[in-house]
């Protein structure tokens, strides 16, 4: 987005300044003003661009220190996000204590429960078992100093064995029949860390049969180790701490806003992207896990309320309002102009084209049953994302995708991208646009340029892609 420079102060990397509609060629070595001298008479913050459009008619590598800093001339000046500063509301939180689905049941094509689940002391010298009550509370039945243990399913409706693995000797049987078994790591020496399929977790681990004959396994843990497992999978740790505050904010707060959205299944939310990406300590970092701690007990609100935190990895220049993808029309979720996304020069996805031929288009559309594409009408949100779109075959029978299924019917990264036929083969249809993923809430590539090429804090990150929101302390009810 093109903006005019004003009120600056213009120079060249020779103090030499070729002038355009002002009159002609100036002198080097001065620095040439619009006031009624053409040069510079008081303190620089008075100075203006020559031209009476308020454009500079400059020539060679010239540039002008702006309120955002020194900018090339000709390119867009993007304004700074004002600091809303620190906070001095609270929310109402049910719990700090998170559930989370590493292996479960929810449907026949969501399926990962486990016929036995291992677990292994990476820091630690055995177990406690026992259960969870209605307030997460653990509550202890029995103790191993085993460091290797194999929880499966055994007996009727909830009951589990706990068997030294490798052996058939058991350790602890769960039956109990109101409440699921929990496992809690002891140590002596830090905080218990404990292996389970490859990857070491903090906190607790229940059993979970929704499925008689298998397990769901679920991690046990407080908030902040939860988010620290997060925020490295969702966003790459090596990124400015500032980007990586406001990644946490978003992952705290949506946990927040979805606690016990799986409590069918037994637990509060997924550790795949259904929900959030989480592999326990897998990818932490001293970087990540400081961008935890300096927000720890931070949420996003909205006049005293949770947000749902929406995030996704790059929209193609322009975020969208919720209710273009999704269903609800959230007032924090508004779709608008990112000019802090687009002011990188490249990452993955920030340009994609994709070229499907009729039949490859009718196949992706063969549940509205098209027999060919006679015409297709594009319809484009405020901000120039695909919000529908509606294919009419030559029998007037027509196909009309809208909000998310505009680039997940089609195979594509975004909703940010136009279509054409194109203009030497009729049979082939031509979709270029840029960004990965459903667009709506805060652009993780945007903020990390907000936060690498800007200077922005988490607080300007989350102010600017959710609109009128508060950063908020925690409270427990």
């Amino acid at each position: 987005m093109k903006r005019l420079l004003y009120r600056i102060v213009v120079l060249s990397l020779v103090f030499c300044l070729a002038l355009g509609g002002a009159g002609g060629v100036f002198a080097a070595g001065n620095v040439y003003v619009n006031d009624s001298q053409n040069t510079l008479t008081g303190d620089v913050n008075s100075a203006y661009v020559i031209g009476g459009s308020g454009e500079t008619g400059l020539a060679g590598d010239s540039y002008a220190i702006t309120g955002s800093g020194v900018l090339k001339v000709g390119e867009s000046v993007i304004p700074s996000v004002p600091d809303p500063g620190e906070e001095g509301t609270s929310v109402s939180l049910s719990t700090n204590t998170v559930r989370v689905g590493l292996y479960y049941y929810y449907s026949g094509s969501r399926d990962t429960a486990l016929t036995s689940a291992n677990l292994e002391n990476k820091v630690g010298s055995g177990y406690k078992f026992g259960y969870y009550d209605s307030n997460r509370v653990f509550h202890e039945t029995g103790s191993t100093t085993e460091t290797k243990i194999t929880m499966s399913p055994k007996g009727d409706g909830r009951g589990v064995s706990v068997a030294k693995t490798g052996t058939s000797t058991v350790l602890y049987e769960h039956t109990n029949q109101s409440a699921n078994l929990a496992v809690r790591p002891v140590s002596s020496s830090g905080k218990a860390e404990t292996w389970f399929k490859g990857n070491t977790y903090y906190g607790d681990f229940e059993y979970y049969r929704y499925v008689s004959s298998k397990l769901t396994v679920i991690n046990v843990l407080d908030i902040e180790d939860y988010v620290k497992g997060v925020v490295p999978i969702e966003m790459s740790p090596s990124w400015p701490i500032e980007a990586l505050k406001a990644q946490a904010l978003c992952a705290r707060t949506y946990f927040a806003r979805s606690i016990n959205s799986y409590s069918k299944y037994g637990f509060d939310v997924t550790a795949d992207t259904y929900c959030q990406a989480y592999l326990g300590t897998a990818r932490a970092t001293a970087n990540s896990d400081a961008a935890v701690d300096a927000t720890a007990g931070k949420y996003v609100t909205y006049k005293g309320e949770l947000c749902t935190t929406f995030y996704f990895s790059s929209g193609g220049g322009a975020t969208e309002s919720s209710e273009n993808i999704f269903v609800a029309a959230l007032p924090y979720c508004r779709g608008k102009l990112d000019p802090y996304e687009e002011a990188l020069e490249s990452f993955p996805y920030k340009t994609w084209k994709y070229e499907f031929k009729t039949s490859q288009l009718l196949s992706k559309l063969k549940s509205y049953g098209l027999a060919d594409i006679a015409s297709f009408e594009p319809t484009y949100s405020p901000t120039g994302n695909m919000i529908e779109l509606v294919f009419t075959d030559s029998n007037g029978k027509k196909a009309t995708i809208t909000k998310s299924s505009c680039y997940s019917t089609l195979g594509l990264p975004s909703i940010n991208y136009t279509i054409k036929r194109s203009d030497t083969n009729p049979d082939l249809y031509i979709f270029e646009g840029g960004g990965w993923g459903h667009s709506v809430g805060m652009s993780q590539w945007g903020a990390y340029s907000m936060a690498k090429n800007f200077g922005m804090n988490y607080r300007q990150i989350i102010s600017f892609y959710f609109t009128g929101v508060d950063i908020s302390t925690g409270r427990l009810k």
